[in-house]
């Protein structure tokens, strides 16, 4: 059998034709970068897809409620887990991936660019250029209310000099006065406000550093947060003070009407521990009596019937046997007679407990009925006393706020014939 020699020239150029080719093939291949890149990309746009469809499901109807709430939770969870898995697999290193940003990123605002990309990278890579920044971050201030317009200009220059590698076009393309008019935006937000309302809703410290004001209004502006602030804390330590009076006021009637509930109290209760253990000791003891003398008779009598039974058993006791059984059932009469006059006697005893727990229950009554009117008494009292010193108390008020809205009223009534009109 003949044998292949590898030394063959024409094996050795066959050889370097396969290891050229497969070098050309494994290069037309996308690298494990890019293909973990592209997997993770579209397991987030799946996941976006998911949850946008459990969503509308839950909307319709399709799901219940409750299994309905937990499904849009948990897709609006996915839908933003998606969002980070792609927005972390942007390769903003490959010159393709910015190009193709920056195309689509032509016609979107500053909110979407801003969530999608975030500010550091949106300048760093320079996804938009200078016109189109200030073109939409211009769009974006008109929406925004004075403070936050200025906050976020203030971010926007931090942020162009921290990262942006072309600091200088991208700040000239942003100064302050050019976007818009900020006087205007000031004017036309607070024309409805007056200058205490201003010194509530603003920091006035911030405004001073936006520096678009007329320095006699800002002036004015600070001095009115300063004694409008001044004002506030003497209303509210006046007020405390107030407060504070009326508390001492009428604590004394509260310990008094306290005292007086605890003394009805005191003698309604008296009652019960005394009279109940008196009326049942009376009738346990008077029962206990009439059984004792029940058994002390029933005993002495049923000792003489033994002895005529055994008497009438005797042989020399036969002439008397008619008389001894004659006084048997005499003796035998006297048992069920005794049990009858114990019978009565405890049903007696019985009525006069009874009665006397009715007339124990009728002083109960009583009682309850003079503790509630003494109830009545001291509360009707101190709702009187308590009632006097409210109307003292809130028309100490009444003066320390008027004092306090005189003040607001002039500061309003100053900055509106100073610049309103």
């Amino acid at each position: 059998m003949n044998q292949i020699s590898l030394s063959n020239p024409s094996y050795q150029n066959i050889s370097l034709i396969i290891s050229d080719r497969f070098a050309q093939l494994k290069a037309s291949f996308p690298s494990c970068e890019k293909i973990q890149k592209i997997a993770l990309k579209t397991i987030a746009a799946l996941a976006l897809a998911v949850g946008v469809a459990a969503i509308v499901t839950v909307a319709v109807g399709v799901i219940a409620f409750p299994m309905g709430l937990g499904l849009v939770l948990g897709s609006l969870a996915a839908m933003g887990s998606s969002y980070l898995l792609y927005r972390n697999v942007i390769d903003y290193s490959d010159p393709e991936t910015i190009n193709s940003l920056r195309i689509v990123s032509a016609s979107a605002g500053w909110s979407t660019l801003v969530f999608t990309h975030g500010l550091p990278n949106l300048l760093k890579y320079q996804i938009i250029d200078p016109i189109k920044c200030s073109q939409i971050f211009q769009e974006k201030l008109n929406t925004l209310n004075f403070l936050e317009a200025s906050a976020l200009f203030d971010l926007l220059v931090q942020s162009i000099k921290t990262h942006s590698p072309e600091k200088e076009r991208y700040l000239a393309a942003v100064i302050k006065r050019d976007l818009i008019d900020w006087n205007l935006k000031w004017k036309d937000e607070v024309r409805d406000l007056s200058a205490c309302e201003i010194a509530d809703c603003y920091n006035i410290e911030l405004l001073r550093d936006s520096h678009v004001f007329d320095v006699s209004e800002l002036y004015f502006l600070q001095e009115t947060s300063q004694r409008l602030q001044e004002a506030r804390s003497a209303y509210q330590r006046q007020s405390d003070g107030v407060t504070q009076d009326f508390l001492a006021q009428i604590r004394p009637q509260q310990e008094d009407l306290e005292g007086e509930i605890a003394a009805a109290d005191a003698l309604y209760l008296a009652i019960l521990p005394q009279r109940i253990p008196i009326i049942q000791r009376e009738y346990e003891r008077d029962s206990a009596a009439i059984v004792a003398e029940q058994n002390r008779v029933k005993a002495f009598i049923n000792g003489r019937i033994e002895q005529i039974q055994v008497l009438l058993r005797l042989p020399q006791t036969a002439p008397d046997a008619e008389a001894l059984q004659s006084e048997l059932e005499v003796k035998r009469n006297e048992v069920i007679e005794v049990d009858r006059i114990a019978l009565a006697i405890t049903q007696q005893s019985w009525t006069a407990f009874n009665r006397q727990r009715q007339v124990f229950a009728e002083e109960i009554a009583a009682a309850s009925l003079e503790r509630n009117a003494h109830y009545e008494r001291a509360s009707a009292e101190f709702t009187r006393q308590r009632a006097e010193a409210t109307c003292q108390r809130d028309q100490r008020l009444m003066a320390i706020k008027e004092v306090f809205d005189a003040i607001r009223k002039g500061l309003n009534d100053e900055y509106q014939r100073s610049f309103r009109l």
